[in-house]
């Protein structure tokens, strides 16, 4: 889910394996499908956009550009995010269409965060989440950035669009989301899956302490919430046995959630 403060509108990506879709939620209208445009399950689209997947986790900018994540792919060399351009239904109970591009690839070349020296080529395999680095963060200020859960890396993209800029920063702990903190303090709200079996409820847990402005702080698959140091990849446990955490977000001090600009947009 991602907020899209600009129509006052939440954005939900539906299936994040196969027949993959947009919703929107409007206070005034309701629900309204979007159908993606090409279908990232199509052999008919270009090789770029033909992942064979889904679509899964969310982000708006400030100028309203949408980026979401392709999830579960089945083929590497195509995009690891698309960005996604709206147009309406022509009629109340239509459907909208998603038109999809792409930015940068699974398999590209990106420049080794953890060394600051060579290349590193992706092969990015399962990608849990996305997010904006605010320009106030020493490093990567204004960066797109993606979470492989799997491969333990966060790839940075200062040319988003254009998918180039890219830098690859391995991590101690896969990663299932990452947000920054925009303001001294603050509050982090997680969401904590519940089992299928035995059936069992989700949570929302809500965690406020000293957070730092320009900090990166995410969800690891071992239930933590943790700073994550931008330099090494190396993380520092916050709070420990959270459970399978799936979604994180920031709160301002004043209960605002700041709009990020991303470079190259």
């Amino acid at each position: 889910m991602a907020g899209e403060p600009l129509h006052r509108r939440v954005l939900i990506s539906l299936d994040s394996a196969a027949n993959s879709a947009l919703v929107f939620i409007d206070p005034n209208i309701g629900e309204v499908q979007y159908a993606y445009s090409p279908d990232p399950q199509s052999a008919s689209a270009a090789k770029s956009l033909h992942t064979g997947g889904g679509t899964q986790s969310i982000v708006v900018d400030s100028n309203d550009d949408i980026f979401v994540t392709a999830s579960h792919p089945t083929r590497l060399a195509a995009t690891a995010s698309f960005k996604v351009v709206l147009s309406p239904p022509s009629g109340p109970s239509g459907e909208g269409t998603a038109a999809l591009s792409p930015t940068f690839s699974d398999d590209a070349i990106a420049a080794n965060g953890n060394t600051g020296k060579g290349k590193v080529k992706l092969a990015l395999r399962e990608i849990d989440a996305n997010a904006i680095v605010p320009k106030s963060s020493r490093t990567y200020g204004g960066d797109y950035v993606v979470d492989d859960q799997a491969t333990h890396q966060l790839v940075f993209s200062s040319q988003v669009a254009a998918g180039k800029g890219l830098t690859v920063l391995r991590t101690t702990l896969g990663l299932r989301d990452i947000r920054w903190a925009t303001s001294k303090g603050g509050t982090f709200y997680l969401v904590r899956r519940g089992t299928q079996t035995p059936l069992a409820k989700s949570s929302l847990y809500k965690v406020t302490g000293p957070f730092v402005k320009g900090d990166a702080y995410a969800t690891t698959s071992d239930g933590e919430l943790v700073r994550v140091n931008l330099s090494n990849g190396n993380l520092t446990p916050i709070v420990r046995g959270l459970g399978t955490t799936v979604g994180l977000v920031y709160v301002n001090p004043d209960g605002t959630v700041t709009q990020l600009p991303v470079n190259g947009s």
